[in-house]
Formats: structure tokens, sequence, C-alpha cells
């Protein structure tokens, strides 16, 4: 590979802008994949809240903001596809990297705009959850214990 000097963007694989698009999407689904699963996951499996109220907010707030913000993603890639599809018997349709990344942080600013009431909205309440428990003579017995959910 061979490095051109007229070249300025710090990392060579991405200096299209549909790359650029490309890194943001996985971005968007990384934060999805490590913040919020896991804790979705636990809540599933035990059907309780253990993780408090700030984390309540939070992993709430980062799911909303990263689908929203991959949604919005491939969004603009397909319209970034479409033009550079119509527009190129006219004039070539050529984006700018520094035209995407712009798009791009106005599509995050939006992204978190719109799931900002969430931080307010989000609670943990208590409810009585029942648990089953075996006695010594194998007849089982629900009781009522307060439980997050």
């Amino acid at each position: 590979m061979e490095l051109r000097k007229d070249m300025k963007f710090p990392l060579p694989g991405l200096n299209r802008v549909t790359n650029i698009f490309l890194v943001n999407l996985s971005v968007a689904d990384l934060l999805v994949t490590l913040f919020c699963m896991p804790v979705q996951i636990a809540k599933s499996v035990t059907l309780l809240w253990y993780f408090g109220e700030v984390m309540c907010k939070t992993v709430n707030f980062l799911q909303g903001v990263a689908v929203a913000s991959s949604v919005f993603t491939i969004t603009a890639m397909s319209v970034d596809r479409y033009l550079a599809i119509t527009q190129s018997l006219r004039q070539p349709w050529i984006p700018s990297r520094r035209g995407a990344c712009g798009l791009l942080v106005g599509l995050w600013l939006v992204a978190f705009a719109i799931f900002a009431p969430l931080l307010a909205v989000a609670t943990v309440e208590r409810e009585r959850v029942p648990s089953l428990f075996k006695t010594k003579n194998e007849s089982v017995r629900i009781t009522g214990i307060n439980n997050l959910i």
C-alpha cells in the first residue's frame, strides 16, 4: 500500500464516506452490545431489577440513543447511495468526509434530544412479587415479598 502525500485523513481505510458511516454504525451497535444487552439479559432472566435508579435511567437512555443512531445512520447511508446513483450522469455525487462527520454528529445530537425525556421519566418501583416455596411435606406455599421490578 502506497501512502499518498495529499492524504490528510489519519486512518487511510476511513477516507471514504461510506466507511465513515459504517464505523459510526459499528459504534452504535457496540454501545448496545456492551452496555444494554447484559443488563437486559439479567433483567429478563431474574424478572427483577437489581441495578438501581441510575442504571435504570442510563441503560434505557443509551439503548434508545444507540438504536436511533443506527436507524439514522442507515438512512443517511441510503440517501448517500441514492444520490450517488441518480446524480452520476448529471454531475458526480462526491460527498465530503467533513460533511459526513458533521451529519453524523447532528444525527447523534438528534438521538440524544429524542431520548432525553427518558432520563427524567424512568424510575424503579417496588412491587410485591409472589414467591413459591416447597414445605417439608412437599406442598407448595405462595408468599409475597417485596422486590424491585
